[in-house]
């Protein structure tokens, strides 16, 4: 997850809304990457690189949900697996855009499972109180 989270991370302050958030954000990941977030952006060849890794890892983790009885990980019911992976996913769509291309390609990634998992936990999203 680390190279899903060096391509999400820099991107963040164009998503949030307000300018003290974005100031926050900035200060606290520049302070704890020892560089700033222009600097931290993955460009070319290291961007390309991250990405194979990226398409690797969720591969690899498409064959544990392959082996699964059931839609989630362990089986039936999600679990905290799940949840995680389904929170990077949501990110991800949001921090590059539902219409981008990098969304567009995870989105139809092993035959569409990511799409398929958010979807699946929709119903957990919000809660009654």
């Amino acid at each position: 997850m680390v190279d899903l989270a060096a391509v999400i991370v820099p991107c963040i302050p164009g998503i949030l809304g307000k300018k003290s958030s974005v100031e926050y954000f900035t200060r606290t990941r520049t302070e704890e990457l020892g560089k700033s977030l222009e600097e931290a952006m993955l460009e070319g060849q290291d961007l390309e690189k991250a990405w194979e890794r990226i398409r690797a890892l969720f591969d690899e983790l498409e064959s544990w949900y392959a082996k699964s009885k059931g839609a989630f990980l362990v089986g039936d019911e999600p679990s905290f697996g799940d949840f995680t992976l389904a929170g990077y996913l949501q990110v991800l769509k949001i921090v590059q855009g539902e219409h981008s291309d990098d969304w567009k390609k995870m989105s139809v990634a092993n035959n569409g499972r990511w799409v398929k998992l958010l979807r699946d936990l929709e119903k957990y999203a919000s809660v009654d109180n």
